[in-house]
């Protein structure tokens, strides 16, 4: 049994033109994502992509690649279908027990984050861990609806009057892992499963590079730690 590391990749990106493979620092945005799973222990590193630019050059680097079919690489693809393909594309005596979703656009994850998922999957009897970070100002408590111009609560109940530290902690994925029991993923239809822990990250700086602002801020953020 397994576990593999698989890094989504497609070409189209209609906020930054060829994202992937823009460089980011000294290097293109996914090798952020590729070094990370390798300093790792999972046993493979699986690369997913429409784009032959993409597939070459994760080449370079010890993993394994996919060629992804047109019909998965649109807008309204969704990783749980690209997830899908992997693991029928896959040898099916590779037994693979576990993979570890790591979107390329989360470039900066904690060195050891895969390992201390691997370490609460082999400590416990957990369909997934996913990385969550704590809520501070957008609380839950704050959010509304608003209905023909009606303001809702979006909670049954709403706290009124309580400052944010006061209110009971609430916490959001932060799409820097994503990691699932396979059966889970093909019996479930499900990245979480019924039995899912947290990875808590608790470093105050979070990127996930969807726009040109986020590409900004990550190179700032980059800028002030040489």
């Amino acid at each position: 049994m397994i576990n593999i590391g698989l890094i989504p990749a497609r070409k189209g990106s209609k906020r930054i033109k060829k994202k992937n493979l823009k460089v980011l620092g000294n290097q293109p945005l996914i090798q952020y994502s590729i070094e990370n799973a390798l300093s790792s222990n999972l046993d493979k590193v699986i690369i997913s992509s429409d784009c032959d630019e993409i597939i070459n050059f994760s080449k370079n680097f010890n993993v394994e690649t996919i060629k992804r079919p047109m019909e998965l690489a649109g807008d309204e693809s969704t990783t749980f279908d690209v997830v899908k393909h992997v693991v029928q594309s896959l040898n099916k005596n590779e037994n693979i027990e576990r993979i570890f979703l790591l979107q390329p656009t989360c470039p900066f994850r904690p060195k050891n984050l895969i390992n201390d998922a691997l370490n609460i999957f082999q400590e416990t009897e957990c369909d997934s861990v996913t990385t969550y970070r704590k809520v501070d100002f957008f609380h839950p408590n704050r959010i509304k609806k608003i209905r023909n111009g009606k303001v809702l609560n979006y909670c049954e109940e709403e706290i009124e009057n309580v400052g944010v530290s006061k209110l009971p902690p609430a916490y959001q994925r932060d799409g820097y892992l994503y990691s699932f029991r396979t059966e889970v993923l093909i019996k479930q239809n499900s990245f979480f499963g019924k039995k899912a822990k947290a990875l808590i990250i608790n470093e105050n700086f979070f990127i996930n590079i969807n726009n040109k602002f986020d590409w900004l801020v990550a190179e700032s953020f980059l800028n002030e730690k040489k």
